[in-house]
Formats: structure tokens, C-alpha cells, sequence
């Protein structure tokens, strides 16, 4: 921490984030106190994550290593998981966008 803080090197903003997300994941598995905590705090601390850092494979791996190897292969699906719904609105966001423009047209005449 001395060599960090003594070259000027403060984090940025990943490791509050993945503070803030690991915190979000712990006051949740408090409200579910008869699941898994561990999982529940992986779950929602590495979807917060992010969601907030807007990277998939740097949020989730980076917090992926907090956590026990055995829970491992849920954050992988976990992050496969999110890769799947971000491409499934970016294709819907493509259909979207020309009847925002007002340039569908009805076939049915």
C-alpha cells in the first residue's frame, strides 16, 4: 500500500467500484439470510460491477478472483450470461432505431 500510494497510484476507479459493488452484494444477502451469502455477494457484487464499470470481462474476472475457484464457473456463466442479453438489445436497438425515424413502411398494400 506504501509503494502504491508513494508512486502516486490511488486506483482510479475500479477498485471503488468494485468496493461499492462487493457492498451492494453483502446488504443483499443480508435480506436473503437463509441462501448461499458467498454466491448471493458474487452474483449481484460482479453484476454491479459491471454495470458500472460497462465492461464485461474486466469487471467480472477482476472480482471473479475474490471469490473461492468452486464459484468460479458461475461467474463465467455469469458473464456469458450478460454477453448474451448485451448482444440481444444491441439487436433489438438495430430494429429500433428505423422506427424511431419514422422509415418502416406497411407491405401489406
Amino acid at each position: 500500500m506504501d509503494v502504491c500510494l508513494w508512486g502516486s497510484w490511488t486506483g482510479g476507479n475500479i477498485f471503488p467500484i468494485v468496493f461499492a459493488a462487493l457492498l451492494n452484494g453483502f446488504a443483499i444477502a443480508q435480506l436473503l439470510p437463509a441462501n448461499d451469502t458467498t454466491l448471493i455477494v458474487m452474483l449481484v457484487g460482479i453484476s454491479s460491477g459491471i454495470s458500472l464499470l460497462g465492461n464485461i470481462w474486466l469487471a467480472g474476472i477482476f472480482m471473479m478472483l475474490f471469490f473461492p475457484m468452486n464459484l468460479w464457473l458461475v461467474a463465467i456463466l455469469l458473464m456469458l450470461i450478460w454477453l448474451a442479453g448485451q448482444q440481444i438489445s444491441n439487436r433489438f436497438e438495430k430494429i429500433r432505431q428505423p422506427m424511431k425515424a419514422g422509415r418502416v413502411t406497411d407491405d401489406r398494400d
